[in-house]
């Protein structure tokens, strides 16, 4: 996982990359679930949001008490080293925040939602104990530009990584008003997909939905995508 430094890779790390771990169950399993004076949402909004988290809340910290328990003992973490604040565990590696709200594909379901962030340096990250603490399916992984220590504000331009990639043969699809791109990228023996939107990059990459696969999936498209001439990350 580890490459040569570049004016992308300087940018990466003060972006916020973060790793996104779901789990569900039925709200109707939360601790705080009175079947009595409680009933299922039947659309996600604001107010389901805050009644899944109010009833689930007893779950979630004991989720975050495992959590803590288990990087902890699998990554030899000192005192010292892991410090909650809030809904968030802190180490000198990474931070990890977990939240709760209504499942928008399924409004009975409570979604857990674990998000593994600040990750100082990908190839120093002890990603097969970190997998025995969190599971190592994570869903999708995120580049936020401008979100990171030291940074300032950073903005993708579209319309220009748009006719790069054309220029070049590079699989784009895009909405008339340009608003967002999305990139099929070959690497790693699969296609990698990339959402890119001003502020943001999504990645979703089959068959790599380990946390170091995700990782290794995003080095390996934006090398690939650096090869021919097109960088998916604003200047500096």
């Amino acid at each position: 996982m580890e490459r040569e430094p570049t004016e992308d890779g300087d940018v990466l790390r003060r972006a916020r990359v973060s790793l996104w771990f779901e789990e569900r169950c039925p709200v109707r399993s939360l601790a705080g679930f009175d079947r009595r004076f409680h009933r299922v949402p039947e659309r996600k909004t604001e107010s389901s949001d805050r009644f899944v988290a109010a009833v689930g809340q007893e779950d979630l910290e004991r989720r975050l008490a495992r959590i803590s328990a288990g990087l902890r003992e699998h990554l030899q973490l000192r005192r010292r080293q892991l410090r909650r604040c809030e809904q968030h565990l802190i180490t000198p590696e990474f931070e990890f925040g977990l939240s709760l709200e209504t499942d928008p594909e399924d409004p009975r379901a409570a979604l857990f939602l674990g998000e593994l962030t600040h990750i100082r340096e990908p190839a120093r990250v002890r990603w097969d104990a970190l997998a025995r603490v969190l599971g190592d399916e994570a869903t999708r992984l995120t580049v936020a530009l401008g979100e990171g220590a030291g940074s300032r504000e950073l903005e993708l331009d579209l319309e220009g990584l748009i006719d790069a990639c054309e220029e070049r043969g590079i699989q784009v699809r895009y909405p008339e008003d340009c608003h967002e791109a999305t990139l099929l990228v070959p690497a790693l023996g699969q296609v990698v997909t990339l959402r890119c939107t001003p502020r943001a990059l999504e990645l979703r990459a089959p068959g790599a939905a380990s946390s170091v696969g995700l990782v290794e999936a995003f080095t390996a498209a934006a090398t690939q995508l650096a090869q021919a001439g097109v960088s998916i990350l604003p200047s500096r």
